[in-house]
């Protein structure tokens, strides 16, 4: 059943993701985040209106997703452009692989030394990000002032309730597929307070497949596939909801509209992109400059500096909300596989067992 589980995974996780960006959109529209109106953020918004690319209209844009040259979307960091292209080519050469082995391996050596390389120079830039921060935190407070600042309290605000309001509606999603919510949570409440103060959606991988099965019924197959998967693509907190307000606090800040065309294409680009930012440390941070590039906010990403000055304490939620979410999408997709055992999720004590035999 690779193929179903597979398929259902992304769907469901696309869906999910969408939805977690829809949510951050609507509360960061909702209360207005980063909507601050002093002389020197006008001035960035006059100069930045120059910068920023215009949509025409949403069929356009989505043409131009699709990159006729790969080189020119690297230039113009068209991220969503590459992950469809990198996409299309790892297919190609998945299937080449079952004649041509011996033939299309060098490619896949290099492919796979690369990511190696790549992966090594963004755990040094993000080992001197802090650094890095301070000084472009005081160039951000000298240019717009205090009141920048204040903003990203209400920043944090908006987040933890949109962590709260994405979880509910995983709770009306479980139930829509015939599942208890509150024994689901009940049963997962160890594991998001892990995931809640540990902040690593990968340290948790193994509670979180223990937990899908033992406690909750999920197959291996399904939790191994999907837990794991969880935890490179479609993160709900850093690659859904952060993103999304992201673009709500860079528009708001530069003074530009929301409109229409900017929603659905906020939408459409972070929900793409989410599959392909890597699951390693400062993951958000990736995929807030992704996002910013495919809705065209790129030449204002320097806004976002008191964001990333506090970004530990709304790490937090956002990792909570990819590891129940990746939670949540096992269940999904395995009740939908018919695989899902009804008498271990429905048993208060299933798990219990186990942990108690690891602990002797």
């Amino acid at each position: 059943n690779l193929g179903d589980l597979v398929k259902k995974s992304l769907i469901i996780t696309l869906v999910m993701v969408a939805i977690s960006v829809g949510v951050g959109l609507l509360l960061g529209n909702l209360f207005e985040v980063g909507k601050v109106s002093t002389d020197a953020v006008q001035a960035v918004a006059a100069e930045g209106g120059r910068k920023i690319r215009e949509v025409s209209n949403i069929v356009d844009t989505l043409k131009a997703l699709i990159p006729s040259n790969p080189v020119e979307a690297m230039v113009k960091l068209n991220i969503v452009g590459l992950v469809i292209f990198s996409a299309v080519v790892g297919v190609a050469a998945k299937r080449m692989s079952k004649k041509y082995m011996d033939t299309v391996k060098p490619f896949f050596d290099l492919i796979n030394a690369s990511q190696k390389i790549i992966v090594s120079m963004a755990m040094s830039i993000i080992r001197w990000m802090p650094l890095a921060v301070v000084p472009l935190l005081a160039n951000t407070i000298a240019q717009k002032g205090i009141g920048a600042i204040a903003e990203v309290g209400k920043f944090i605000a908006v987040l933890y309730l949109a962590t709260a309001v994405m979880f509910v509606i995983q709770m009306i999603a479980v139930s829509f597929f015939g599942l208890n919510p509150f024994t689901y949570v009940k049963k997962s409440i160890s594991l998001m307070i892990l995931a809640f103060t540990s902040r690593s959606s990968v340290g948790c991988l193994p509670v979180t497949i223990s937990t899908l099965t033992n406690k909750l019924g999920v197959s291996e197959s399904t939790a191994s596939f999907v837990a794991s998967f969880g935890t490179t693509a479609g993160m709900q907190g850093c690659a859904g909801i952060f993103p999304a307000l992201t673009i709500v606090f860079v528009t708001n800040m530069s003074g530009h509209p929301i409109d229409a065309t900017l929603i659905v294409m906020s939408i459409i680009v972070v929900a793409i992109s989410s599959l392909g930012i890597a699951g390693i440390p400062g993951t958000a941070t990736m995929a807030a400059s992704v996002a910013l590039s495919g809705t065209g906010l790129a030449a204002m990403f320097p806004l976002i500096n008191p964001i990333l000055a506090i970004d530990p304490i709304i790490d937090m939620p956002r990792t909570m909300l990819n590891v129940i979410g990746s939670v949540t999408n096992a269940l999904m997709v395995d009740k939908s596989l018919g695989n899902l055992n009804h008498e271990v999720y429905q048993n208060p004590e299933a798990g219990n067992e186990a942990n108690s035999s690891e602990i002797e």
